[in-house]
């Protein structure tokens, strides 16, 4: 998946940072995903690295804590106060939203904690965890993760593939999305041919479709006609591809599944050419974590296209029959607890279209009226939008997440869900008082002159908006509107 902007050897979301999580063509880069952090990040600048370390030298007293467990629950998270801070580098640690304290008041609490501390679990999770391999985590590791990525799995009929279980039909159009990203464009194109000149020519015009001149992905709708426009016609998938891509091992692999599976099955089973193409890309791209996160954005930005109900409108739905809204009055989708939307881009998922859940979130409210426990209410519906025990089971997990983490806040805006660039950017502007409020206090700690404190007063004053609650930060949406003003 292409993200947003990456500096290698960083690992978290700072001040600043615009989470324009969107795959953009300038974002996927060619070298394997391991030194590609999936959060948007941005190194620290040398100052802070200066002052960092003389703090930690003369505050010996203050030790860094190593992490614990992974946890779900945003009271249960140890914070990271603002004099403890110095004791750690700006990679060891994120900010995280108090999930429940944002839907009732629209007001973001921030805490800071540990990286390793806070759970992966994401909008993708009741996918991954439904159709991946299971796996038992150890205490220490992510309880709501379980589910290991294979890249190869497939339903027992060869039907459905990927992490995502995808068909044939989703299968093409997400070797075209990669087509028209010119980062990922000569991965795929040994797989694909046009009817109009060569695959290539093609795959660049598709490319204007898909990308404005900044590289930023065109908003989703526009996306969406691209679906019948004669260029995507153009491109298609080379069902002899595979025959000359694939190397003698995957071959060899291609035997053996479509035995197994008429073994399974009782019945001869053979593999698609399409999906023999798909089994060629875990061996086309350079990393299996490359070809991951293509995956996981395909299926937030892609996977959607020309399909009713999609999960910006379901979720809009629910967040009109719940009444959620910023502090402008404009509805807010994000303020809906995050197993509600991880069902409504699951819905989609596996029912191929999310018509049914958005004509249930339509017709939310006049239940919502009959219960004092909204959110209850609103796991019970949703529920109804996944077929099949473990994936109910997976939405009853998903509820007691109660923290918005900087995945789930760029996969957000990745949606196009309502209210997402207002989460963003109030976010990032409770990040910076953040980081700044940090500062004051470790260079108090340390006895140091406060360089330019002429430039600090005006932030000193801002950050009196802070109501403190423990070792957490709680700003006011009023903060927000008068900065920007």
């Amino acid at each position: 998946m292409s993200k947003a902007k990456y500096i290698a050897g960083a690992g978290i979301i700072v001040a600043g940072t615009a989470l324009s999580g969107l795959p953009q063509k300038s974002q996927v880069k060619a070298e394997p995903l391991d030194t590609i952090k999936k959060e948007i990040i941005i190194s620290n600048s040398p100052t802070d690295e200066t002052i960092n370390s003389a703090n930690v030298s003369q505050n010996s007293n203050i030790t860094r804590r190593k992490a614990q467990k992974v946890y779900h629950r945003f009271e249960e998270i140890p914070a990271i106060s603002d004099a403890e801070a110095c004791a750690y580098n700006r990679n060891d640690y994120i900010y995280i939203v108090n999930a429940e304290e944002y839907q009732k008041t629209g007001q973001i609490e921030l805490k800071r904690v540990l990286k390793e501390e806070v759970t992966k679990a994401n909008t993708l999770s009741l996918v991954y965890r439904s159709e991946c391999q299971t796996y038992n985590p150890k205490p220490t590791e992510d309880q709501l993760a379980k589910y290991v990525i294979d890249l190869r799995i497939m339903s027992k009929t060869g039907i459905t593939k990927g992490p995502s279980q995808m068909d044939d039909a989703a299968i093409t159009s997400f070797i075209k999305y990669m087509a028209a990203n010119p980062q990922t464009r000569q991965y795929v194109l040994p797989l694909v041919k046009s009817t109009k000149g060569t695959a290539e020519k093609a795959a660049k015009e598709l490319e204007q479709k898909f990308f404005d001149e900044n590289g930023d992905l065109r908003p989703m709708d526009e996306r969406d006609a691209v679906l019948h426009s004669n260029v995507y016609k153009t491109l298609y998938l080379n069902d002899d591809a595979w025959k000359t891509v694939a190397s003698a091992k995957l071959k060899r692999f291609i035997t053996a599944t479509e035995k197994e599976k008429s073994k399974k099955t009782g019945k001869l089973v053979r593999l698609s050419n399409t999906t023999k193409n798909y089994l060629c890309l875990t061996e086309l791209f350079p990393s299996e974590e490359l070809l991951k996160q293509q995956i996981e954005d395909y299926n937030l930005a892609f996977y959607q296209l020309g399909r009713p109900g999609k999960t910006k409108h379901v979720t809009a739905a629910l967040a009109r029959s719940m009444n959620l809204k910023d502090e402008r009055g404009n509805l807010d989708a994000t303020r809906l607890p995050p197993f509600a939307i991880a069902a409504a881009i699951s819905s989609i998922n596996w029912k191929g279209n999310g018509t049914l859940a958005l004509r249930e979130a339509q017709n939310l409210r006049k239940h919502l009226t009959a219960t004092s426990n909204k959110n209850q209410t609103l796991r019970t519906t949703v529920k109804n939008w996944v077929t099949g025990k473990s994936k109910r089971y997976g939405v009853d997990e998903m509820y007691q997440l109660n923290i918005l983490t900087p995945d789930i806040i760029r996969q957000y805006k990745e949606l196009e869900l309502s209210g997402a660039k207002n989460l963003i950017k109030n976010y990032e502007k409770a990040i910076e008082m953040a980081e700044s409020k940090a500062r004051i206090a470790q260079h108090k700690q340390s006895k140091t002159k406060q360089p330019n404190i002429t430039q600090q007063t005006k932030q000193d004053t801002t950050q009196n908006n802070f109501i403190q609650k423990g070792k957490t930060l709680l700003l006011a949406a009023a903060d927000f509107i008068r900065s920007r003003n």
